[in-house]
């Protein structure tokens, strides 16, 4: 139950106006299965962005199909 990609995922979910929680938006929602991600970081998109923004050259050496 990995949640450190969550500040990730909430910095990128969040939108002009925020009531409670992240705005739908163009772009949030994933293209595979139209779901919008989780915004505890527990999923695919969050660890993503971690590897992303804490392990650049991690994310550099992985093959994206």
């Amino acid at each position: 139950m990995d949640m450190r990609g969550a500040p990730y995922l909430n910095k990128r979910l969040r939108g002009l106006i925020n009531v409670a929680g992240p705005t739908l938006q163009t772009g949030a929602v994933h293209p595979a299965d139209g779901g919008m991600p989780s915004v505890t970081g527990k999923d695919p998109a969050g660890h993503m962005l971690l590897v992303r923004e804490r392990f650049p050259d991690v994310y550099e050496r992985t093959y994206n199909s």
